[in-house]
C-alpha cells in the first residue's frame, strides 16, 4: 500500500510541475517587471522556439494569460482585424475577427469573478469588445471615436468585480462595469493615448487612476476625490509607471519625473488641497519610453529608453549607467531574473529589429537581430511552467517570435474563427450572436519570415524559405515526452505490484 501511495504521489508531482506557475497577463502598475520562479540555466541556451504568422500587421503588444485555467499561459495577439489566442507550443486555439482594425493591446481579466477570464480590446471605430475565454463575443461599448489607449481592468469599487478603464479620441476617460455599463466618463482637455496605471495613492482603500495626456500634463483621478494634475513642458505619450505609491512619467522631449501625491496651500481657494509634487526630475537625450522598474532583494533599478540609449537610474533619480545601441529604443524595456541567479536582467528591443538581454552588469550577453523593425515591447513569461521563461516579440509584418530553451511539439493545422456580426450603441452594452467556423490558411508562396540571426552566444538562423501556415509554428518537437511516458509506466507498475 505504501508503494502505491508513493507511486501515485510521484505521478501527481509529474503532472503538477507544469501547472504550478501560471501568471496573469497585464500589470496595472505598468512596471514592465515579470516576477517569475525560474531555474538556473545558461542564457546562451536561448534560441527561437517558434514563430507564429498572423497574416496581418502587428502594431500592439502581445500579452499572456492562462485563460483556459489549465496551468499554462496562452499568448493573446492582435493583428489587423483579428485577435489570435495561441497555446504555449504556438498552436492556435481560436481567432476572433472584428469589423475594423484592433488598435489597442488586449487585456485579460476575470471581470465578473466567475473564475474565467475575458479578453478586452479596443478598435479604430471606437468600440471596446469583450470576448470570453472560448472566443465568443460577450458585449461591446461604442464611443464614436477611435480608441488607442490600452484598456485595463481593476476592481475600483471594492465589490469583487472589475471595471474597465480606457480613453477615447472623443476626449473622454471611460470607466465601465463588468457588464459594459458606463459608471463614469471624465472629459479630458486633449486626446489621451497612454495606458492608465492603477494604484491607491492616498491610502483611502480605493484604487486611483493615473494617466498622461497630450495636454502636457499627468493626471491622477482619485476615486473618491478630485482630479489632480501636474503640468510639464511637453506631452505625455507614454504610460506612467508606479513605484512605491509614487509615479514615474516621461514626456516626448525626454523629461522624466518621479511624482508624489501630497498637499499644498491654495492661495486662490484659501485652503489646503491635494497636489502632485516632484520627488526628482531629469532630462534624457531623446523621446523617452515608459520606465520599467524591477526589484529583487536590495536591488531596485529603473530602466528607460531615450534615443539610442538605455538609462539605468536609481530610485533617487541618479544615473547609474547607460547602454548605447545603434538604433533608437522605442519601446518600454522589460525586467526579470531570467535564470534564478538573484540578479535582474533587462530586455530591450530597438527600431533596428534587435532584442538584447543585458545582465546585472548591464553588459549584452545575448542578442537576436531581425532585418525588420520590432514593433512591440518584449514580453517575459513562463508559457509552459518549466521555470525557464520565454521572451516574446513581434514585427509589423505579422510575425510573432518566441524565444526559449525548449522546443515545441509539432503543431495542428486547424483553428477556430469567430466573427463579430452586430453593432452597438453609445450608452448601453449589447449582446451579439457570433458564428464559429473551422479554417485553415497557409502562408503566401512569396512570403517568408524575416531573416533572424542570434549573435554573440549563438549563430542560428531561421530558414529563409521555410513556409508557415496561419497558426503554424516553425520549430521542432518539445523534448521530455518520453520521460513523462516512462514515469507514468513506472507509477502503474508499482501500483500493480502492490495489488498482487
Amino acid at each position: 500500500m505504501k508503494k502505491a501511495i508513493l507511486a501515485l504521489t510521484l505521478l501527481l508531482l509529474v503532472i503538477n510541475t507544469t501547472s504550478e506557475w501560471p501568471r496573469e497577463g497585464g500589470n496595472p502598475e505598468n512596471t514592465g517587471y515579470a516576477k517569475l520562479e525560474t531555474t538556473n540555466y545558461n542564457l546562451s541556451q536561448i534560441k527561437i522556439k517558434w514563430i507564429y504568422y498572423a497574416q496581418e500587421k502587428i502594431t500592439t503588444n502581445p500579452i499572456t494569460a492562462d485563460i483556459n485555467n489549465q496551468g499554462r499561459e496562452e499568448t493573446i495577439l492582435a493583428a489587423g482585424k483579428t485577435l489570435h489566442v495561441i497555446n504555449h507550443q504556438g498552436k492556435p486555439i481560436w481567432t476572433y475577427k472584428t469589423n475594423t482594425t484592433i488598435s489597442t493591446t488586449p487585456t485579460a481579466a476575470d471581470l465578473d469573478n466567475n473564475g474565467k477570464k475575458e479578453i478586452i480590446m479596443g478598435t479604430l471605430d471606437g468600440t471596446i469588445h469583450v470576448i470570453n475565454h472560448q472566443g465568443q463575443h460577450q458585449w461591446s461599448y461604442h464611443t464614436g471615436k477611435k480608441i488607442t489607449s490600452n484598456p485595463i481592468a481593476a476592481d475600483l469599487e471594492n465589490n469583487q468585480k472589475k471595471e474597465i478603464i480606457f480613453a477615447s479620441a472623443d476626449r473622454n476617460l471611460y470607466i465601465l462595469d463588468y457588464e459594459g455599463r458606463k459608471i463614469r466618463a471624465y472629459k479630458t482637455t486633449a486626446p489621451t493615448e497612454t495606458t492608465p496605471a492603477i494604484k491607491d495613492l492616498n491610502n483611502d482603500g480605493y484604487r486611483d487612476i493615473i494617466y498622461g495626456s497630450n495636454d502636457k500634463a499627468l493626471h491622477v483621478m482619485l476615486w473618491r476625490g478630485p482630479i489632480v494634475s501636474y503640468r510639464t513642458d511637453s506631452n505625455h505619450r507614454t504610460s506612467p509607471t508606479i513605484y512605491e505609491k509614487t509615479i514615474i512619467t516621461s514626456t516626448e522631449k525626454g523629461e522624466i519625473f518621479r511624482l508624489k501625491l501630497g498637499t499644498e496651500y491654495s492661495q486662490e481657494r484659501f485652503t489646503t488641497m491635494q497636489a502632485l509634487k516632484p520627488v526628482w526630475n531629469r532630462t534624457l537625450e531623446g523621446e523617452a519610453t515608459s520606465s520599467a522598474i524591477g526589484e529583487q532583494g536590495n536591488q531596485t533599478i529603473i530602466a528607460v529608453g531615450a534615443g539610442r540609449n538605455l538609462y539605468i537610474l536609481t530610485p533617487g533619480g541618479e544615473e547609474e549607467t547607460r547602454y548605447s545601441t545603434n538604433k533608437e529604443i522605442n519601446q518600454q524595456p522589460a525586467i526579470a531574473d531570467l535564470n534564478n541567479d538573484s540578479r535582474l536582467e533587462i530586455i530591450i528591443t530597438t527600431r533596428e529589429g534587435e532584442t538584447i538581454i543585458l545582465d546585472s552588469d548591464y553588459t549584452a550577453v545575448w542578442r537576436h537581430k531581425l532585418d525588420k523593425e520590432t514593433s512591440t515591447s518584449p514580453v517575459i513569461t513562463d508559457l509552459d511552467g518549466d521555470k525557464r521563461p520565454e521572451i516574446i516579440t513581434a514585427i509589423q509584418e505579422g510575425y510573432l517570435y518566441v524565444y526559449g530553451t525548449r522546443e515545441p511539439e509539432p503543431p495542428e493545422t486547424t483553428t477556430t474563427t469567430v466573427t463579430a456580426t452586430s453593432s452597438t450603441t453609445t450608452t448601453t452594452s449589447t449582446s451579439t450572436t457570433t458564428s464559429t467556423t473551422a479554417t485553415t490558411s497557409t502562408l503566401p508562396e512569396d512570403t517568408t519570415p524575416p531573416r533572424a540571426v542570434i549573435q554573440e552566444l549563438s549563430t542560428e538562423t531561421v530558414p529563409e524559405k521555410k513556409e508557415a501556415a496561419t497558426g503554424r509554428i516553425i520549430g521542432v518537437p518539445v523534448e521530455g515526452t518520453a520521460i513523462l511516458v516512462l514515469m507514468l509506466f513506472l507509477a502503474g507498475f508499482f501500483y500493480h505490484r502492490t495489488r498482487i
